[in-house]
């Protein structure tokens, strides 16, 4: 099951299209937008709220949308659980977690907390280690069809020092 079992509903997770690169998808649960950028060959996850059986919701979402392409990069605009919480979902599908250096101690130790009130995907397997691919200040995901650049705006944010943002510039898109 992919919610704990006081839960008695599933979240519903719709899907808006931006259009054929782009879908916004969006909790029942949950204030905040997930982004889904399909690019030649792979799917790129940006913020994934609450929990891990959000994660799982959003991963099964993409292969819907886009059958047979996988999930390659997962990134998240900053510390919180309305951009994190999902992430050990992402993790547990070797998805690779674009995020500043700062942050990998903090998503292993993500990864490797123990839920044994609540277990979830992670639960019983053993020590899965994060893959990771970090950016200082711009992270340029580019391939023949479409450019994604991951920001860190930081302290500008107004609200954090690890703040990122996402740029499309073919659609002017942020």
């Amino acid at each position: 099951s992919l919610l704990p079992a006081d839960t008695d509903a599933t979240p519903e997770l719709t899907a808006t299209k931006y259009n054929d690169d782009i879908y916004l998808l969006g909790f029942n649960d949950a204030k905040s937008q997930i982004l889904l950028a399909k690019f030649s060959d792979f799917i790129l996850i940006a913020e994934a709220p609450l929990s891990a059986a959000h994660g799982e919701l959003i991963l099964k979402k993409a292969h819907e949308l886009f059958p047979g392409v996988p999930v390659k990069y997962f990134v998240f605009g900053h510390h919180h659980s309305w951009y994190l919480g999902g992430v050990r979902a992402f993790i547990h599908a070797d998805v690779t977690l674009l995020c500043q250096p700062q942050d990998t101690a903090y998503i292993r130790e993500l990864g490797y907390r123990p839920h044994t009130l609540h277990p979830d995907i992670l639960s019983n397997v053993a020590e899965h280690e994060p893959k990771f691919e970090t950016y200082d200040s711009v992270k340029v995901s580019l391939d023949s069809k479409l450019e994604m650049q991951i920001c860190k705006i930081g302290a500008l944010s107004n609200h954090t020092d690890d703040y990122a943002v996402y740029y499309f510039p073919k659609y002017k898109l942020l």
